[in-house]
């Protein structure tokens, strides 16, 4: 009988800590290589491929170590919760889970409504707004069924998006570099001069840059599912950096080969470069089905993360215990359905208000931006205490330079968000005024919530 029990854990175990390294890896280049974005991060034209080195060194890097730290000595599902619970306190990690969780309820509706629009565009382009809007709508409710899915059954399909994901980036390069050697002239100059990184009015496009390289803390949210985190969780933290760079860059230079920038289409123009590249209607449809399907993977990738870290502040009783309702492979079903229930609601707002696609994708990855970003600075904020407190005699593994290291991060990341806002010489940015509303609201409503649960606390705590 005991032999039993014991063969059944062993078993549980290994059913739980299902991740290899390639599973991560892949995990992660479905969270952070947006094939949706390849144009858009183009739109900020040749300099961008010498932004993506720089946000690799001075954001991607620093982060992916000091994330390795963190993961290794806190090594629990929530990721940035636990990290800022333990360096600048609980209170300060549930703020850091709101806003967190509140990017995955801007990110959805951001993305799901690029992807209906671009089913259609490719399929049915006479559809009109309302019907693209509803299947935009069932695309989120879908993607919460898919998240809830045991980890086991769904790193398949994660496996599968991941190498696809890569596959488009190279197939968009290998276009551009066709279009040239069948004899024309490059649409954008790519001379040595044009690499150059400067701010101009193309730098808006920058903080999305951030925002694709954000989502490193993605392995360290599953990291009790990881078969081997003290091998897999640095390795896979390095790769993703390398490989987002990499491919980013030459993504970008495939599109400024065929498109001019001025051409450039944030919801179809990832495909439009293999109609003029290479003159191929079947590529074209491939491709958009393949984003469509990336974006599908991207977003429940950043769903799962967000739900995870709310809904550990849920069981601290730092939220409404409904945050904390889960499925029994662990999955927090509760805080994903809430998740869908509000960015149905933004889409359903969207209908009535909203002027174009690309507008409400703007104003809305601003938001998802500002929302995604905040995080990491506190996390920063609570490294810095951890590794002058808790981690100062810690014997694991350390990120070479640790303090330093953070203040690179730091600056970058607080250059990320003043970018999203203001552009030196351009100004303040259209979209700032909105994103800056937004982004209040959201806080605000953190604040109002956290609040209440305060006051029911303690007013249980009376009561008894």
């Amino acid at each position: 009988m005991a032999d039993s029990e014991s063969s059944s854990a062993i078993a549980s175990t290994v059913k739980k800590r299902s991740l290899g390294l390639f599973s991560m890896v892949m995990m992660l280049a479905c969270g952070l290589l947006d094939t949706d974005l390849i144009a858009s991060n183009s739109s900020a034209g040749v300099p961008i491929v010498s932004w993506w080195v720089i946000i690799g060194l001075v954001y991607m890097l620093p982060s992916a170590l000091i994330m390795c730290e963190l993961t290794l000595a806190f090594p629990k599902d929530g990721g940035l919760y636990h990290w800022v619970a333990e360096g600048i306190g609980l209170k300060w990690a549930t703020r850091v889970s709101w806003m967190y969780w509140a990017c995955g309820v801007f990110l959805p509706p951001a993305s799901y409504l690029m992807a209906s629009d671009l089913a259609f565009s490719t399929f049915l382009p006479d559809a009109g707004p309302g019907v693209r809007i509803a299947v935009a709508i069932a695309l989120i409710w879908i993607g919460t069924f898919v998240c809830s899915l045991p980890m086991g059954d769904s790193k398949h399909v994660f496996n599968v998006i991941g190498v696809t994901n890569i596959a488009v980036y190279l197939f968009v390069f290998l276009a551009g570099v066709f279009y040239v050697a069948t004899g024309h002239a490059p649409a954008n100059d790519i001379s040595p001069a044009s690499f150059v990184p400067r701010f101009d009015e193309a730098a808006i496009y920058v903080p999305i840059a951030f925002f694709c390289a954000s989502g490193i803390e993605l392995a360290a949210q599953s990291v009790e599912n990881t078969a081997d985190p003290k091998r897999d969780i640095l390795r896979s933290a390095l790769i993703i950096t390398v490989m987002l760079v990499g491919l980013s860059s030459l993504g970008s230079i495939g599109v400024l080969l065929v498109q001019p920038m001025d051409e450039l289409s944030i919801i179809s123009g990832t495909a439009d470069i293999f109609v003029t590249g290479w003159g191929s209607r079947v590529l074209y449809t491939i491709i958009n089905v393949q984003v469509f399907v990336g974006i599908f993977a991207q977003v429940s990738s950043w769903l799962i993360a967000g739900a995870r870290g709310i809904a550990e502040a849920a069981k601290e009783g730092e939220f409404p215990a409904v945050f904390a309702k889960e499925t029994k492979a662990g999955l927090p079903w509760a805080a994903m359905a809430i998740n869908a229930s509000i960015a149905t609601l933004f889409l359903l707002a969207y209908a009535l208000f909203a002027n174009g696609a690309e507008d409400a994708f703007y104003d809305l990855m601003g938001c998802s931006t500002i929302a995604s970003m905040a995080p990491y600075v506190l996390m920063v904020i609570a490294y810095n205490r951890l590794r002058r407190g808790k981690l100062k005699d810690y014997r694991g593994w350390k990120a070479p330079f640790g303090i330093p290291l953070s203040w690179v991060l730091q600056v970058s990341q607080i250059l990320a968000i003043m970018l999203l806002l203001y552009v030196p010489g351009q100004g303040m940015t259209e979209s700032a005024p909105s994103i800056i509303l937004g982004s209040a609201v959201v806080m605000l409503l953190g604040e109002a919530i956290i609040a209440w649960q305060d006051r029911k606390r303690k007013a249980g705590s009376s009561g008894e």
